[in-house]
């Protein structure tokens, strides 16, 4: 099996822990992290995953992608009857993690260009 094959099948698999975690009524506190922490290492590791499993992807369109993808997550626990909460700044966290991730992605290729 190919290794970007592989990283999709990861990639959907991590997106589903991250949606069952973000809105299951009652999920387990995740290694204990701030929520903040939490919300960051989630979305850079999803966005770089689908960065290198779809490189023909744009990163503008990842990055849009990615932006509303946390901002549907705030809006769903806003609107389920769980007692989770929407919270603004944990959507300015994934936002800022994706957009981290894709210049260190970007850097990264520029570097190793140079080098090679």
């Amino acid at each position: 099996m190919p290794w970007r094959t592989i990283l999709k099948i990861l990639t959907g698999l991590i997106v589903a822990v991250v949606l069952y975690l973000a809105l299951a009524p009652h999920p387990p506190d995740p290694a204990g992290f701030p929520d903040k922490v939490n919300h960051m290492l989630a979305f850079a590791v999803i966005t770089a995953c689908v960065r290198l499993a779809w490189p023909r992807l744009g990163v503008m369109a990842l990055w849009l992608m990615m932006v509303a993808f946390g901002g549907a997550i705030e809006i769903a626990q806003w609107l389920m009857p769980f007692g989770r909460d929407a919270e603004w700044l944990d959507w300015a966290a994934d936002i800022v993690a994706a957009s981290a991730a894709l210049l260190a992605l970007g850097l990264g290729g520029s570097i190793l260009r140079r080098i090679a």
